[in-house]
């Protein structure tokens, strides 16, 4: 089987349900917030370099800090919502829910990976509950309601796909050393690069890999 295969459609589908169900069930009342003082003007409905993608404004965003951050994946993200809805508090804390729900999926994917390898008793269904402890954990809770927080749900999706992918291009390496494929590896580097785009503390995935 390979490496990065998914479940049957069927139990895959159940899954996917299951997280939007519960991130929703959770967290959907935050959809009605509006955005708050704290960050969230000089982000968001006061930063102009998040109005609508232009050259300027990309320019801007990949050449300036967020004081003190560089995050330019992180306002781009931005501009598709302001490109949506304006300032629209409703469609920024959907975007941000959204990827809490796919960071859940992606840690039960992960584990579900790992413990497949060591060829572990129920390591799928162990995976699950991870992967839905990881969704309802209080700890989340402001990086999936406070619209100023996307860089960490968003730097968090890149990163688990980055190990995710890695886990692949490990796994072709090992079964054939020779194999020229490097698609994984790629992909890895990828989306570890977009990681550090949306929130540079993504740089201790290689120590975390090692």
């Amino acid at each position: 089987m390979h490496r990065l295969a998914l479940p049957e459609k069927r139990t895959l589908w159940t899954v996917i349900i299951l997280f939007v169900v519960v991130g929703v069930l959770l967290y959907g009342q935050s959809l009605q917030n509006g955005f708050v003082r704290w960050d969230d003007g000089l982000l968001i409905y006061e930063n102009p370099a998040i109005r609508g993608i232009s050259l300027q404004n990309l320019h801007t965003i990949v050449t300036t800090y967020d004081p003190e951050l560089y995050i330019p994946l992180t306002l781009f993200s931005y501009q598709i919502d302001y490109l949506l809805s304006g300032t629209k508090p409703i469609v920024y804390h959907f975007h941000s829910l959204l990827l809490h729900i796919l960071n859940g999926l992606l840690v039960a994917w992960l584990l579900h990976l790992l413990f497949r390898s060591l060829k572990t008793k129920h390591g799928g269904v162990f995976a699950l509950l991870c992967g839905l402890l990881f969704l309802v954990h209080p700890l989340h809770t402001e990086a999936a309601v406070w619209a100023s927080a996307r860089k960490d749900v968003l730097s968090t999706f890149w990163f688990l796909l980055s190990i995710i992918l890695y886990l692949g291009y490990d796994t072709e390496r090992s079964a054939s050393p020779h194999r020229r494929n490097r698609i994984y590896y790629y992909g890895s580097l990828i989306a570890f690069t977009l990681g550090l785009l949306a929130k540079v503390t993504v740089l201790t995935l290689p120590v975390l890999l090692l």
